[in-house]
């Protein structure tokens, strides 16, 4: 989502997931790419990761 500009907050609000997760997953994306967190995976809803990109 947030390579096609969706900020954070309106992340949160379509994953129903709290701002502060959407702001970390933000700053781990602009640090590391999509999906990654120091080497680690991300966390994310289970609703995203199976149909996320045909959401919205």
């Amino acid at each position: 989502m947030f390579e096609q500009g969706v900020r954070p907050p309106e992340v949160a609000r379509r994953l129903r997931v709290s701002r502060k997760s959407a702001y970390a997953w933000y700053g781990a994306w602009r640090q590391s790419g999509p999906d990654v967190q120091g080497g680690r995976r991300i966390p994310l809803p289970a609703r995203q990761c199976a149909g996320g990109a045909a959401a919205g």
